[in-house]
């Protein structure tokens, strides 16, 4: 016998139904409103969202819990089907989606250049992310330095770049990444999936390369991941405690020949900038 599905209690047939005579009731005032023609069903589920946070939006008191609309849809675009415009607070919490989408850290999904801290040790890798966050060139870069160096922080105001211009980043500290593509395994999701999603975003960053026990299937990992965006051009940014010379040494103990591979791709796909030995955490 075939099981029907129900949301809510509601066989979901029915729910069909009455969502799409809904949008039939909705589609010709929307068209007439906002001077639109031919809406799709789903963007007359944009239109009507927009509305009704529209509704929130006057009674906000700027703590925006909705996603801030200020404004309804007024013309179509291939980018969003239907627009919107969002208040500040609406800005801001798109941001904080974006970030947690790219596994950005909470702490620094509002942080800015203006937050950081520019010394004489650090000063040229500053200068060097704000260009990069300019013109996102193929190139990336290998931040180094100490613990509390700024490594990590400069590296997220590099990725929300892309995020700003609609570009997809995956951010992750490569043990916490290992983890993940370890519980895949145990039926946790696909390994290929997961292994794509790394190689096709158009920027990832590895966050403390070289941090926790190395092993030789770690080191396989890291090189497939490397080689497949070193193939495709795509723009790696890495973050180590470990110069390259010594980040090559530290990975050779475990695969001299591994170590090697992963150098020389990291050698040609990122700009070494030191960010000095200074832990800044212990300073403030």
């Amino acid at each position: 016998m075939t099981q029907v599905q129900e949301v809510a209690g509601v066989p979901l047939q029915e729910r069909i139904k009455a969502r799409r005579q809904e949008v039939a009731l909705l589609r010709p005032q929307y068209e007439a409103r906002y001077g639109l023609k031919d809406l799709s069903q789903w963007q007359v589920g944009r239109i009507q969202r927009a509305e009704l946070e529209l509704e929130r939006c006057k009674t906000c008191a700027g703590e925006c819990r909705g996603l801030g609309y200020t404004q309804p849809v007024i013309e179509q675009t291939t980018e969003y089907g239907v627009p919107y415009q969002l208040c500040k607070w609406g800005k801001l919490n798109r941001l904080r989606r974006a970030c947690r989408g790219g596994k950005i850290p909470d702490k620094y999904a509002l942080k800015t250049f203006r937050d950081y801290e520019v010394t004489a040790d650090n000063e040229k890798a500053v200068g060097y992310a704000k260009w990069h966050c300019q013109e996102h060139p193929a190139q990336g870069l290998y931040l180094y330095g100490s613990c509390g160096a700024g490594k990590t922080f400069l590296a997220t105001l590099i990725a929300k770049s892309y995020i700003a211009a609609f570009e997809t980043v995956v951010f992750g500290d490569v043990p916490s990444l290992m983890d993940e593509i370890k519980a895949t395994f145990s039926g946790e999701g696909s390994t290929h999936e997961l292994l794509d999603g790394f190689a096709r975003c158009k920027l990832l960053v590895l966050d403390d390369l070289g941090a926790g026990y190395v092993t030789a299937w770690n080191l396989g990992i890291l090189y497939q991941i490397v080689n497949a965006r070193y193939n495709a051009g795509r723009t790696l940014i890495v973050t180590s405690n470990f110069s390259p010379a010594g980040l090559l040494s530290k990975l050779s103990a475990c695969d001299k020949y591994a170590a090697q591979r992963l150098h020389s791709r990291l050698a040609e796909m990122c700009v070494p900038l030191s960010l000095g030995e200074v832990d800044r955490r212990l300073i403030k």
